[in-house]
């Protein structure tokens, strides 16, 4: 089961790690353009689970990275990687199962942030994410 500490706490027990989110470039790596291309505007067919932003622009794609690097919730997943996750408010993307329309999607997921050679992001559907308490403080948290 995935461990869950709102941003505050995830900063204070460095969980996740602030970086300067002014020079950051999200297709500077060619992992990173990869991602990016796979995640606004995909070039093939996938057979899993895909999750593509509704905006196809590099300007809205470090938005969304930058906002969930700066407030999202840090969440430990099952195979201990730390991710951020931050809820948009608004419907920012949808995910396909193979071909076929999966749901829509209201949050950002920001996988290696630690790592600016591959940090990207995607959208993810906050009905897939639960209420949570903060593992250091209790507080609740989004995610």
């Amino acid at each position: 089961m995935s461990k869950h500490y709102c941003h505050d706490c995830a900063l204070k027990l460095r969980v996740i790690v602030p970086f300067d989110t002014t020079t950051i470039n999200l297709t500077g790596s060619l992992y990173q353009f990869g991602k990016f291309v796979k995640h606004t505007a995909p070039t093939g067919g996938y057979n899993n689970l895909l999750s593509i932003f509704n905006r196809p622009d590099y300007s809205s794609y470090l938005d969304y990275t930058v906002s969930a690097s700066l407030s999202g919730c840090a969440q430990i997943d099952d195979s201990g990687r730390t991710n951020l996750v931050w809820y948009a408010g608004r419907h920012v993307g949808m995910s396909f199962s193979g071909s076929k329309y999966y749901c829509a999607d209201d949050a950002i997921k920001v996988v290696l942030h630690h790592d600016l050679t591959f940090i990207h992001s995607f959208p993810v559907s906050w009905e897939q994410h639960y209420i949570n308490r903060c593992l250091e403080c209790s507080n609740y948290i989004l995610a």
